[in-house]
């Protein structure tokens, strides 16, 4: 199989991610992949030297939008007219939205993976990508949810429910560390998707109570100074800190004591995955599309919370802190995730469903 990837960019976020693993995963099963980006910016994570990376537009040909979309397009035009490829594997709504809306010059099946919840794109941009995706031929979702929303506009869907995959071996780490430090994690862009805010604000109210523990949120974005106002309007500035995107994620998660997805909305939390995958006890938002419920047993494996709901996140929060014997209980079962989602499952599953699409295009 000869498989186009089509993505943004490889720079950090957790599609680039799966892009990056399940690229390599498809090189060591002996399938050809190319992955075509919008731009040529360093990926973050390590890709097989056998994968061809084709930008679509260069950091030295930035001249502006009207000029960047264009240029892009007769790019990703004159591509799809003379590649070989076998099929096309896009994600993220704008490059799935420009694919879709170039399937005329290609007989290549296109498949679609959705990532997040649709539901908070704007009105206008969710009836385009909808009727856009009449084009697919296949879809992968990460839940039932994010499926459903879909089906509403779509019929005869031929899609595949896959989750994220979590690799221990790649997190640097076997274990939490046995001597944990009193800290409260989170990670993620500092957006108003991740409602860092909220944890923050909990975090103040559990600080009154128990001012040997520490909160630090991994991760950069437009909010940073908005952040650091209110932590510093909360006199937390020596006990809440954002060190911004770090690369050793994973270290830093083994030795904290609670990990915290605060989201509004989420696709798959790749985060939440490798925190509960270390056996950190996890608070998670039940936000959509159900990524952390279809993660989550609540008081089994994590704590489910309602979103935006800052009491039941500080009772949370206190919870875990206070019975140490419920925190290890849940920690000890959150680690059996790196089982279920082992890569081996889940790239399994995507190598079985882009083979299926092939076969039938052959028939």
């Amino acid at each position: 199989m000869k498989l186009t990837i089509f993505i943004g960019g490889l720079s950090g976020g957790g599609a680039e991610r799966v892009v990056c693993n399940l690229a390599n995963y498809l090189t060591e099963h002996g399938h050809v992949i190319e992955i075509l980006t919008m731009s040529d910016e360093p990926a973050s994570y390590e890709l097989d030297k056998s994968i061809k990376r084709i930008s679509l537009l260069y950091h030295t040909e930035n001249y502006g939008f009207i000029y960047n979309s264009f240029i892009r397009l007769m790019r990703l035009r004159k591509y799809m007219k003379v590649s070989d490829t076998e099929e096309y594997l896009v994600m993220l709504p704008v490059t799935i939205a420009l694919l879709l809306s170039q399937k005329k010059t290609t007989k290549a099946p296109i498949i679609v993976s959705e990532r997040c919840d649709p539901a908070h794109r704007p009105k206008l941009f969710q009836i385009f990508l909808t009727h856009m995706m009449k084009k697919a031929s296949g879809f992968v979702f990460q839940t039932e949810e994010a499926k459903e929303w879909y089906a509403q506009y779509l019929s005869n869907m031929d899609y595949k429910i896959i989750p994220n995959s979590v690799d221990i071996s790649q997190l640097g780490v076997g274990c939490v560390d046995s001597e944990k430090r009193k800290s409260i994690v989170g990670v993620g862009r500092l957006t108003g998707q991740k409602r860092f805010d909220l944890l923050i604000k909990a975090f103040a109210k559990v600080h009154n109570l128990h001012k040997d523990y520490q909160l630090t949120i991994y991760g950069e974005g437009e909010l940073r100074s908005e952040l650091e106002e209110m932590i510093c309007r909360l006199k937390l500035d020596d006990y809440v800190f954002l060190p911004g995107y770090i690369n050793n994620v994973a270290e830093k998660l083994a030795s904290a004591s609670i990990f915290v997805l605060s989201s509004d909305f989420e696709g798959m939390p790749n985060a939440l995955i490798e925190a509960m995958a270390l056996g950190l006890p996890c608070i998670a938002t039940d936000c959509p599309v159900n990524g952390p419920r279809s993660l989550i047993e609540d008081g089994v494996n994590g704590i489910l919370i309602n979103t935006g709901d800052e009491d039941l996140l500080v009772k949370a929060i206190l919870c875990l802190i206070e019975d140490k014997y419920l925190a290890e209980k849940i920690g000890e079962n959150a680690m059996k995730i790196r089982y279920v989602l082992s890569p081996e499952i889940i790239y399994g599953k995507w190598n079985e469903f882009l083979e299926s699409r092939i076969r039938l295009k052959r028939e």
